[in-house]
């Protein structure tokens, strides 16, 4: 595949204890895209899992099926069904599913009480985790087996996110728990071996102690044992170094941790040539003087940006997408230089629906990449729990293939190209908006993202302070927002609660 040439990065941009937790070693790493092939590779390496296997989650459901009719794993296809048959082979395996304890609004959404469908296994320990903010929510999506591998990314093992990279109009697989269909889903997940995979057991370790307050110890003999890398995964990069950032917010004797947001403005001002960015949200206003400054500058870097076409919901769209609307106003306004290309993918066959687009990706030169549970919301930078990964290249030049080549596959799978068709685009001029643009326009491509903000929507709809928070609020604050000033003393007493209430709603909803 070819690629052009970047100067490396001039000093490195990962750095323990400031936005990284722990910069750790991996053997092998590999870069899974959409639910099916994530599904598939988690799948093959808990089949394989003798001691351990833990689970963080935003949501999780056991009746999902995880496979379509043409495969076959000699297992049952459903989760729930799956993880009681490895329980009932391997008598030495325990199973820790721990996710957020979610909140009312998600009631119909969500699988009340797993551990029902999965029949309380004595080994199967089902937790929910409440320890948090009011109107926060554990949003990291971990996956680790026998401390050897670990998946990390946006993808929980929940409804609706299971799809292929066809991303099909209508597809049997995708659907509700009740037959109801779900529009198509795609995200990115990542998956590594090592120390990295055993300092995301610790992690996994640490939230359960918190919750439950049982410790539970590492596997046994984990060095001398087979490591249940997927037998159907190739790895797309060896022999690096693996950042995991962290996100947490300040609660009881907890401090707060803000690697994540660090590691974004680090890596979005190490950038060269190009920055390109897959992601659900954009409301960080932190994140979006970022990148205006890069597109300011008259040297500086190119940035794409994947976008969400719409949320799900009016309370989102009414929300959210108003909030992304102020950033990406602030953007187009500061692109002197035009170096900034907005897109969503379009897939045909969807009439007034769109795809979900819910990765959590960026990639910078050809020197780094990151993947993880965060959105570039002012939320996932200090409010809610977040874990991603990051590697960069170093000037290793086997290890900037890798990071380029998964840029070309993303795009590729937008534009319904090849990833050397893209690749070839790119090296004759190195421009990735030229790349993109020489290529779209097919039935499955890129549209330009050009949404604006209706003026009476914008007037109305609060700062961002009170709809996408990055750190918990104080009830006096949203009583700021809601009430006149000459009002604010007598009523402050009486609507104190209702404003509390009302933050915790919009909160939990934004989520």
């Amino acid at each position: 595949m070819l690629i052009y040439p970047y100067p490396p990065l001039q000093s490195s941009i990962l750095e323990a204890g400031r936005n990284c937790w722990r910069l750790d070693p991996a053997d092998r790493a590999a870069f899974l895209i959409d639910g099916a092939v994530y599904y598939r590779a988690f799948r093959e390496a808990a089949i394989q899992a003798e001691r351990s296997i833990m689970i963080l989650g935003w949501d999780f459901d056991s009746r999902i099926r995880m496979l379509s009719d043409e495969e076959s794993d000699g297992f049952p296809p459903r989760l729930g069904d799956f993880l009681q048959a490895l329980l009932a082979r391997r008598r030495t395996l325990h199973i820790h599913v721990l996710i957020w304890d979610f909140h009312l609004v998600y009631a119909f959404e969500r699988e009340w009480w797993p551990l029902s469908a999965l029949r309380a296994h004595r080994r199967l320990h089902f937790r929910r985790d409440d320890i948090h903010p009011v109107g926060a929510s554990h949003h990291q999506k971990v996956v680790v087996v026998d401390d050897a591998v670990a998946f990390v990314g946006g993808i929980d093992l929940a409804q609706c996110r299971w799809d292929t990279s066809e991303h099909r109009a209508h597809h049997p697989l995708r659907v509700f728990s009740d037959g109801r269909p779900c529009r198509p889903f795609h995200d990115v997940q990542m998956m590594v071996d090592g120390k990295a995979a055993a300092s995301l057991g610790t992690l996994c370790r640490t939230r359960w102690t918190r919750t439950t307050g049982t410790s539970l110890p590492p596997p046994r003999d984990v060095a001398r044992r087979h490591v249940p890398w997927p037998p159907g995964i190739k790895p797309d990069l060896e022999m690096v170094q693996i950042g995991i950032s962290l996100t947490e917010p300040a609660y009881m004797d907890r401090n707060e941790v803000r690697q994540v947001e660090r590691l974004y403005l680090d890596a979005i001002r190490a950038a060269c040539r190009h920055i390109y960015i897959e992601t659900q949200y954009l409301t960080s206003s932190t994140l979006g003087s970022a990148l205006l400054e890069r597109l300011q500058k008259p040297e500086g870097p190119e940035i794409v940006i994947i976008l969400h076409p719409n949320s799900d919901g009016w309370l989102e769209q009414y929300t959210m997408d108003v909030l992304r609307g102020r950033v990406l106003r602030r953007l187009r306004d500061g692109d002197t230089h035009k170096r900034l290309g907005l897109y969503y993918p379009h897939i045909p066959g969807l009439g007034a629906q769109c795809i979900s687009l819910h990765s959590k990706v960026l990639i910078v030169d050809d020197d780094f990449v990151r993947v993880g549970s965060s959105n570039l919301s002012n939320r996932s930078m200090g409010f809610d729990t977040e874990c991603d990964l990051a590697v960069e290249a170093r000037g290793d030049q086997a290890v900037q293939r890798g990071i380029a080549k998964l840029r070309h596959r993303l795009l590729g799978e937008h534009l319904g190209k090849s990833p050397e068709t893209v690749a070839e685009r790119m090296s004759r001029g190195g421009s990735l908006i030229a790349a993109i643009e020489s290529l779209r326009g097919g039935e499955r491509t890129l549209q330009v993202f050009d949404n604006q903000i209706p003026p009476d929507l914008d007037a109305w709809i609060p700062d961002s302070e009170l709809i996408d928070p990055d750190q918990p609020l104080n009830p006096e604050v949203v009583t700021d927002h809601l009430v006149p000033e000459e009002h604010r003393t007598p009523a402050r007493r009486h609507i104190l609660l209702g404003a509390s209430t009302l933050m915790a709603f919009l909160a939990l909803a934004a989520a």
